[in-house]
């Protein structure tokens, strides 16, 4: 169909279903391209777009008919290349790259047999390279004897000097490597040289090699097994360099971090003499483009002694250093994940400075930087849609936790689907009960080292475990410092738990130094014991919730007054001196800390807390309701999520019955292009009622809303959603929330004339009575109402009301769809 409009827009598929039966509407292969229907003469290009290739004859996966395409073997080298698929006869791929398994083809160099240095070369047809060009092909070099593989663009004299190479043992992966083509404005061919050691043991392969037109795209990861590091610069302007290296330092890493070998490389600063306390190494990241949220991951190893510093900046067009990160100290002998966000509206590159300490006993280590397309998620959260996020399978245990979607494959026990996403596609991680898994044995997932927060007393551990299964093992979460040598039981869970998701909160009082969390599955006593975990999540403070303690809630005060907890938050002042059980329930202005609210998001997108949106780009108001630059807020960035992420905050205690005046009052800031939808959810038990709803640009100012709570006969909880549209360009932003006339009349010794006297010896007024709301808070007020016939809340049927017989469609009862408003 043709599609014609004067400014931008969104195109959007809606299904509808009829009410009855079973209805499948499926859409695909979906193309928007120029020009109308009617002038099309050809078939719609391909929905992903690939990068425009130079030669096909410099293109090959081994796959043709003709197995090496347009390259041909050399017959001034030793031996040749061979074709393979499958497994080699010694330590080469198990499986192709192009396909991925064992039927798919690759070229191999059988280096057993030949002596030290003996080559292999292969070499493409004859091009021009008038333009800048890139090379890009995937590697495999894996065994105790692998020597070199090296790659030439020839000239008019020969080989010429390698502009690509590659040493020594690179683990059991496919690699990809890709080379810029320099070179005069004439005719040159690729070689690939293959050279064997002596020994049998390892064998290189090639494939899927391709030559796209301009210039390699900067890398967005990085591991350091290439001898260019990426195109990472050195400071010039600093006092020594970064070095790569692989194997041992003295108080470095003693094996890389992206295989785990002493084989795989990475950067470090070498504190050893003639280095002296204060001296600075900085290295530089290629050049990014502008972007409004990107995430910069790195891992890091910081173990000695006399540790220095490790810092991260941002450095914009102007050379002007924005500091992002700050390491400092001794966080023990193994790699830890960092991660910050990335946005600048210039071109950027990102500098890594490392800091000598006091004295030799401190070397620095990088490995794995990476700057991803979207912003940082939950740093120690995880819901399982992309993996394990940061967590570590322990290499100490005789299990691995399972990332898992639908059942799992043993029935009567295990989940039907996720609890992210409620869905046969959401995914979570099990243990795997049946053979070869025994009795005991034991699953164990590690998270990356935690900091503590100095303002910090506990942090705040949640998860949702399935625990269903005749013969169930345990859940076990440990915490263990950086200083101790045994770990700490914060929570044990034995036996069958029921066949839903449930919830586990989990305080984790303030560690003395940085920490560890470990969640411990075992198997149970037979296969019947599948234990399946999603939807990790740590904040600072506690997480406590009201209705899940049992025993006594201390007032304080002269009378040190004690209550039941199930007074707590109730909206009545049960301490009579203080009023402390109703001190902390749901009012927030969030300067200090996030109160009583805690994180319960689905997927990427967060709440944030801040001030000053205008310190740094797409962070929320410059100023707070009452016109504080240094007010804070919390506020969902536009750089944060996806569209079907909701970011939410909800009370971490469940409020009492409320009053059927009960209000809400909060201030909400909805300012862009992108803006999303914000709402305010009650949720009852598992069942969440919208009360308050606002989609789109709002304009750029705060706005107050008063939300009608009303009479809530059940305990509660109060939660903040924000969603996003297709665009990135908006925020979200809320502040200061107080909730007001929550609380029930109080008794009255008698009630004036006029007024409806409750069972509870409350009074209300007469217009109260019979009007679908409880104001009593005993129901009193809606007992005897039988001279209002009329009254109906159609839940069951029409009450005295009747179809108009002369309409053209009926209303019906299957779905409730209409609100009385009294």
């Amino acid at each position: 169909m043709d599609v014609t409009s004067d400014s931008s827009f969104y195109i959007a598929f809606e299904a509808q279903r009829e009410a009855a039966g079973e209805t499948t509407i499926v859409l695909d292969d979906v193309a928007l391209v120029d020009g109308l229907c009617s002038l099309q003469t050809s078939p719609l290009p391909a929905t992903s777009p690939t990068p425009p290739m130079l030669l096909d004859v410099l293109t090959c996966d081994f796959e043709e008919a003709q197995p090496l395409c347009n390259y041909t073997q050399n017959v001034d080298d030793d031996f040749d290349w061979l074709i393979s698929v499958g497994s080699t006869s010694s330590d080469g791929p198990e499986a192709d790259h192009t396909l991925g398994n064992t039927k798919g083809h690759y070229i191999h160099i059988d280096a057993s047999a030949k002596s030290n240095n003996a080559a292999a070369r292969i070499s493409s047809a004859q091009f021009r390279n008038t333009n800048s060009r890139c090379l890009s092909f995937w590697y495999h070099m894996h065994g105790a004897d692998i020597n070199r593989l090296n790659v030439y663009l020839t000239t008019s004299t020969g080989l010429g000097p390698a502009i690509w190479t590659k040493q020594g043992e690179q683990g059991l992966n496919w690699l990809n490597a890709l080379v810029e083509l320099g070179g005069d404005d004439g005719y040159h061919k690729i070689v690939f040289e293959g050279l064997a050691s002596g020994g049998s043991s390892g064998d290189t392969a090639l494939d899927d090699i391709t030559v796209y037109d301009g210039p390699c795209p900067t890398p967005a990861f990085c591991d350091f097994e290439d001898d260019g590091v990426c195109r990472f610069d050195q400071d010039i302007y600093d006092d020594f360099d970064w070095l790569r290296h692989n194997g041992s330092t003295s108080t470095g890493p003693n094996v890389d971090h992206t295989y785990g070998t002493k084989y795989g490389h990475y950067m470090y600063i070498e504190t050893s003499n003639p280095r002296v306390p204060g001296d600075v190494a900085r290295m530089l990241t290629p050049v990014y483009p502008a972007t409004d949220g990107r995430c910069l991951k790195y891992w890091y190893h910081m173990y000695g002694s006399s540790m220095g510093t490790l810092a991260v900046y941002l450095r914009d067009v102007r050379g002007k250093d924005l500091l992002l990160d700050n390491k400092v100290g001794n966080f023990g002998n193994q790699w830890l994940l960092a991660q910050v966000d990335l946005i600048s509206l210039t071109p950027f590159q990102v500098v890594f400075e490392g800091t000598v300490g006091r004295n030799n006993s401190g070397d620095i280590a990088l490995d794995d930087v990476e700057v991803s397309k979207e912003a940082c998620v939950h740093m120690y959260g995880c819901d399982f849609e992309r993996g394990l996020c940061s967590w570590i399978q322990n290499k100490s245990d005789n299990l691995d936790w399972i990332i898992n979607h639908g059942p799992t494959a043993t029935m009567a026990t295990g989940p039907a689907q996720d609890h992210t996403i409620s869905s046969l596609a959401g995914q979570y991680i099990y243990l795997e009960s049946s053979p070869p898994s025994k009795p005991g044995d034991k699953a164990v997932l590690d998270s990356q080292m935690i900091p503590v927060i100095a303002d910090n007393d506990m942090f705040c551990f949640s998860l949702w475990y399935f625990m269903y299964g005749t013969n169930i093992g345990y859940l076990n979460v440990t915490v263990k410092t950086i200083d101790d040598t045994s770990a700490q039981t914060i929570y044990f869970l034995f036996g069958p738990q029921g066949q839903s998701w449930k919830q586990a909160l989990i305080n984790i009082p303030k560690p003395s130094n940085t920490f560890q969390i470990s969640v411990i599955g075992s198997v149970g006593s037979g296969y019947l014991s599948d234990i399946a975990l999603d939807d990790f999540l740590l904040n600072p403070g506690s997480c406590q919730d009201n209705s899940l303690l049992k025993g006594n809630f201390s007032c304080g005060g002269a009378r040190n007054q004690t209550i039941p907890y199930s007074k707590v938050c109730d909206f009545v002042r049960d301490c009579t001196d203080t009023a402390a059980d109703e001190g902390e329930c749901g009012d927030c202005s969030f300067q200090y800390d996030w109160c009583r609210y805690i994180d319960t998001s689905v997927g990427d997108q967060r709440w944030s807390r801040g001030f000053n949106g205008s310190l740094t780009s797409n962070t929320g108001p410059t100023y707070d309701p009452f016109n504080d630059s240094s007010g804070y807020y919390i506020y969902v960035a536009k750089a944060q999520g996806t569209k079907s992420d909701m970011a939410e905050i909800q009370t971490n205690f469940n409020f009492g019955p409320s009053s059927a005046s009960c209000q809400m009052k909060f201030f909400y800031h909805m300012f862009g292009s992108g803006i999303g939808r914000l709402m305010v959810v009650l949720r009852e038990s598992q069942e969440d009622t919208i009360v308050f709803e606002k989609v789109g640009d709002q304009g750029n100012r705060w706005i107050k809303a008063l939300v009608d709570i009303g009479r809530v006969a059940s305990h509660f909880k109060v939660v903040f959603r924000a969603t996003r549209l297709f665009s990135v360009n908006g925020d979200i932003a809320i502040d200061d929330i107080t909730f007001i006339n929550c609380e029930y009349p109080a008794p009255q010794a008698s009630c004036p004339a006029g007024q409806f006297t409750c069972q509870r010896k409350a009074c209300i007024d007469y217009s109260h009575v019979c009007d679908f709301s409880d104001d009593c808070g005993d129901g009193s007020d809606e007992q005897n109402c039988a001279a209002y016939p009329l009254l109906t809340d159609f839940e069951y049927s029409y009450g005295a009301w009747i179809q108009d017989k002369t309409d053209s469609s009926k209303i019906k009862t299957r779905v409730i769809v209409i609100s009385l408003i009294v």
